[in-house]
């Protein structure tokens, strides 16, 4: 028995996001849910996908994209698996099963940094063909590892033509996630004149958001864990210094041998609390930079820039 299928439906309505569906949106919907369950446990995948993101784009569930993520594993499609995983745990950080999902997640982009791959995403909310690295999609979204390197992504038109050129640039271990959008038609003044508008893309691309600032605080908190683990350690080993000069009664005098204790025990304290800081620090910076990994559906701010010079 398949345990994941299990409440795609009954869930929906609670859990979906967008726009509120008609009875006979509805209706589709389940119907699209209920094909996509009956063609995963008949292990036929390609026709399971077909119907969990024909449902998904008219209602957006976590649950469907676990299904979906589940699907694409089967096939041993591991960059669609990576990228609807991500796209899970995006839309329900709080699942029971977060964490068990992070860890399969986990494994799969650990593989791929072995390897020298970096994990490149597409998504766009129009229809149209995709090329990357001579490979072609025919839509969004797309999820493929590549080696390091700049590579020109495509979206093409009904006509075959490109409606938009990008250049990704693909850092081993790392995922990339680029918004593909149609050019819009520019803006004319009454003349006929297009209308700067350079100036905009400037302002949005100057601003950090909030996640990629949690991302790098994460990093500050695992290298400051780390040196508090560091210090600790210096002074746990100054602790059993001290405690092996006690032990020669001998050469010290009661006093000196009192001062030693209590300087032998201090340090063993500080040595435990900056042990025990740095432990905790490691733990939640790690799962801070796991949360803060940039997930699907958010556009990168960093690239508003880049992304306005090429249309």
């Amino acid at each position: 028995m398949v345990t994941w299928i299990l409440t795609a439906v009954t869930l929906a309505a609670a859990s979906g996001t967008g726009p509120v569906l008609s009875p006979a949106e509805q209706a589709q919907f389940k119907a699209y849910v209920l094909e996509g369950e009956k063609q995963f446990e008949a292990q036929e995948y390609g026709a399971a996908i077909w119907n969990f993101r024909a449902a998904d784009a008219l209602r957006v569930t976590p649950e469907l994209a676990y299904n979906l993520a589940k699907a694409h594993e089967k096939i041993g499609d591991a960059p669609m698996a990576a990228y609807y995983y991500r796209l899970y745990l995006r839309r329900a950080p709080e699942a029971a099963d977060a964490l068990e999902v992070a860890e399969i997640l986990g494994d799969i982009l650990s593989k791929m940094e072995a390897e020298g791959r970096g994990l490149v995403e597409l998504e766009s909310s129009a229809p149209g063909e995709i090329v990357i690295d001579h490979h072609r999609f025919p839509q969004a979204p797309v999820a493929v590892f590549l080696p390091p390197g700049d590579f020109e992504v495509q979206m093409l038109g009904p006509d075959g033509a490109p409606r938009l050129t990008r250049k990704v640039s693909v850092i081993t271990g790392r995922a990339v996630l680029e918004q593909l959008e149609p050019v819009p038609p520019p803006l004319l003044t009454a003349e006929g004149e297009p209308v700067a508008v350079s100036g905009l893309s400037g302002m949005s691309a100057a601003r950090p958001s909030v996640r990629s600032v949690a991302h790098v605080s994460s990093w500050v908190l695992m290298g400051a864990s780390v040196a508090a683990l560091g210090v600790g350690t210096a002074f746990g080993a100054l602790s059993r210094s001290e405690v092996a000069r006690l032990e020669d009664r001998s050469a010290l005098t009661v006093s000196q041998a009192q001062a030693l204790a209590r300087s032998a025990g201090s340090k063993g304290a500080t040595a435990n609390v900056l042990w025990l800081a740095g432990g905790a620090g490691l733990l939640a910076g790690g799962a801070v930079f796991a949360f803060t990994f940039p997930e699907p559906g958010m556009a990168r701010e960093a690239h508003a820039g880049s992304a306005g010079a090429a249309r």
